[in-house]
């Protein structure tokens, strides 16, 4: 269920829906979303935004609170083929049980971040194309109300892929430094990288405990895939699965002394799930092999909004 209401430079956004995951390291989540968001253009390249969501943790059976806001500037130039943006946002997460985590995140954590950004997207008619390409810096601040961490951030992406056929390479690059020497660089669930190893996942999101001293935190997403060219089958009309794709995955981390990168590799299937073409349904499924667990690595997601 959803609401929007704008006018002139102001817009009001509510919606109603759900996140539903389960993989090997965690057991299964459902979380019912309540989403408020209110935008403000201040000028023609500035945007204001202050945001909150309220989910329900179907694991430890308690609420999640999230509040934030954002400054966001943007320039756009080469003929709309390259923006630029600057931006700061600051969120709050609450977890209402103590004994409890959501994503390794427990009781009260915020978070504020300063990124310049960069998006090139050229406009190609030959058959082998370059995708979106960015470029982000970032500083981060994170405190737990009583501890305070901050860290110096990169990530780049690049795609090519062949229009005939619908193959496809994608490369993410990342890092994160700690420049206060303390080590324990927390690992985000957006960096991308899929393993089951808690010590790993939980890393630097205590900021009461360090369990490794290394000042940095770099990955290397590798993917190679195939997303059929006119290819959306349809049951009853009523569901049609579109976007899909088949790819290998190779996810290489660097964090330890001494450096040496843990690989994590394996197969992802993807696609969008059209509800009688109102709704689409992003669904994800993975699994391989984990070199920090020494085990199997696997999970599924989707996410719906009513």
């Amino acid at each position: 269920l959803g609401y929007q209401y704008s006018t002139g430079d102001f817009t009001v956004k509510t919606n109603l829906g759900g996140i539903f995951s389960l993989s090997s390291s965690d057991t299964f989540s459902a979380l019912p979303v309540l989403t408020a968001k209110v935008d403000y253009h201040l000028f023609s390249h500035m945007r204001t935004s202050a945001y909150t969501s309220l989910l329900y943790d179907a694991k430890s059976q308690r609420p999640l609170l999230s509040l934030g806001a954002a400054v966001e500037g943007r320039l756009s130039t080469l003929s709309d083929q390259l923006r630029l943006s600057l931006s700061q946002s600051v969120e709050h997460l609450s977890h209402f049980d103590s004994a409890s985590t959501y994503q390794y995140w427990g009781g009260h954590t915020i978070i504020a971040t300063t990124e310049a950004e960069a998006v090139l997207t050229l406009r190609q008619e030959q058959d082998w194309r370059l995708g979106l390409s960015t470029l982000s810096l970032s500083y981060q601040f994170l405190s737990d109300y009583q501890r305070v961490r901050s860290f110096l951030s990169f990530r780049t992406e690049n795609e090519v892929w062949y229009e005939p056929m619908g193959f496809y390479g994608r490369v993410e690059g990342w890092g994160r430094f700690a420049p206060d020497g303390k080590g324990n660089v927390p690992l985000f669930s957006f960096d991308g990288f899929r393993t089951a190893a808690a010590t790993i996942k939980a890393q630097g999101h205590d900021l009461s405990v360090s369990t490794n001293s290394a000042n940095h935190l770099v990955g290397l997403n590798l993917t190679v895939g195939w997303r059929p060219v006119s290819f959306s089958p349809s049951i009853g009309e009523s569901l049609i699965f579109k976007n899909s794709s088949v790819a290998i995955y190779c996810d290489l981390l660097f964090g330890s002394i001494p450096s040496k990168a843990n690989v994590s590799l394996g197969l992802e299937l993807h696609t969008d799930i059209s509800l009688l073409g109102i709704r689409t349904l992003p669904f994800t499924i993975y699994g391989g092999w984990d070199q920090a667990a020494a085990g199997f690595v696997w999970g599924l997601s989707f996410t719906l909004a009513l």
